[in-house]
């Protein structure tokens, strides 16, 4: 939906997130993992800026495909915007490892088809991964796609156990395949949710472990809820906000 599309762009979503870090629980020197989808490069984008606000060690991996408008431009993904931002010192910290993304985490469908070429999308995932220095993870199903993600988080992590985990999008590894992965509340979950009949995600996985979780998806309801405008326009030197 290009409206929510532009809505996740609003960098009011920033202070959104610091609200929910702080409603969490995080304080400053925490660790907080997160999974980014290039489906919302905004959403994105606002984890990054609160994770420097609140001074947490924020440890991301994403996914390099996209949904209709997001980051779908093959010599501009998700990770190419990161690194825009991280090269000038905007923020300093985020993406320590790639996926394709896309179902398994095995790449999109949608480039190949347009270009009449069984590989395109997926070659141009790879020419985008190559193009920076943080390792290519390739799962071959959702439980692999999952388990490297835990594995990555652990390895950076060490001992450091997560204050909080965020996704942002609907990558397949965070939804998983459970009877509830495509209406887990968007917004901050405390408390714990099982998986029922299928493959848990990273929402699950980590809401069962007793961390606190935040959903950025929905973002017609979330934006409702926290008072942001829906396609609004916005200036970059806006003021204080009254965001709840």
């Amino acid at each position: 939906d290009l409206q929510a599309k532009r809505t996740a762009t609003n960098p009011l979503w920033a202070a959104y997130v610091v609200r929910r870090m702080a409603e969490a629980g995080v304080e400053p020197g925490d660790v907080v993992w997160a999974s980014f989808s290039g489906s919302f490069p905004g959403l994105n984008l606002a984890v990054l800026a609160a994770a420097e606000a609140m001074d947490v060690e924020l440890i991301a991996v994403s996914s390099l495909s996209a949904s209709t408008w997001g980051a779908n431009v093959p010599g501009f993904t998700w990770i190419d915007m990161e690194a825009a931002v991280r090269d000038v010192g905007v923020v300093r910290q985020g993406t320590v490892a790639v996926t394709l993304g896309g179902d398994n985490d095995q790449g999109p469908d949608m480039f190949s088809l347009l270009a009449g070429d069984p590989e395109a999308g997926v070659r141009a995932l790879r020419d985008a991964a190559a193009r920076h220095p943080w390792p290519l993870l390739e799962p071959r199903s959702l439980d692999e796609a999952v388990a490297v993600r835990l594995e990555t988080f652990h390895a950076v992590s060490g001992l450091a156990r997560p204050a909080l985990f965020i996704n942002a999008g609907g990558g397949h590894a965070s939804l998983g395949h459970c009877a509830d992965s495509h209406v887990w509340p968007a917004g901050l979950t405390m408390t714990g949710r099982a998986c029922e009949g299928g493959t848990p995600g990273l929402l699950h996985v980590m809401s069962a472990d007793g961390v606190p979780v935040l959903h950025l998806l929905n973002v017609r309801s979330m934006a409702t809820a926290a008072g942001i405008p829906i396609d609004g326009r916005f200036a970059a030197h806006a003021g204080e906000s009254t965001i709840e």
